[in-house]
């Protein structure tokens, strides 16, 4: 088993890890540059989107919405690796001001432009809102699995509340 002092490499073993961010980066990019890396885009609102390409091969790919100003984390989305919207999360007192949306086509965008990101994909279990943001958003909006969205209740303890 290997031990890192920091961050791996999830497209190889590397032997020994990575300090920081910036040097797994660099090594992606020499090492692999068909896959994902680390990567921050400036939003039409002027915030920042920070892009974690699945840190091991089995964790998600996660999107977080990142105050220009503060650093403070204001909304996440996480995909699974085939794409589909595992979570997607406002702040409660920041919901309804496009940040939600600014992850979607921020991923649409990566998606576009770096290799081996997934192409975001509306999940088929949603919450009401979820499923009022989804159709809002567009792209292919699955049916609901069981044909009802999933409770508010089912949600407890990954809501940001």
């Amino acid at each position: 088993m290997t031990s890192y002092g920091g961050f791996g490499c999830p497209h190889c073993d590397h032997p020994t890890g990575f300090s920081t961010l910036s040097a797994q980066t660099a090594h992606i990019k020499k090492e692999h540059p068909e896959q994902p890396h680390y990567a921050r885009v400036t939003t039409s609102s002027g915030a920042y989107v920070d892009y974690f390409h699945h840190m091991d091969r089995t964790a998600p790919h996660l999107l977080m919405h990142v105050h220009p100003e503060t650093g403070k984390m204001q909304g996440r989305l996480i995909l699974s690796n085939e794409g589909h919207v595992s979570s997607v999360e406002t702040h409660p007192e920041l919901r309804r001001q496009g940040i939600a949306t600014e992850l979607w086509n921020t991923a649409r965008e990566l998606h576009a432009n770096m290799s081996g990101v997934p192409e975001p994909k509306h999940s088929v279990s949603r919450t009401t809102a979820g499923n009022k943001w989804a159709k809002a958003v567009g792209g292919e909006v699955p049916k609901l699995e069981g044909g009802r969205v999933v409770s508010q209740r089912q949600f407890r303890g990954i809501r940001w509340e």
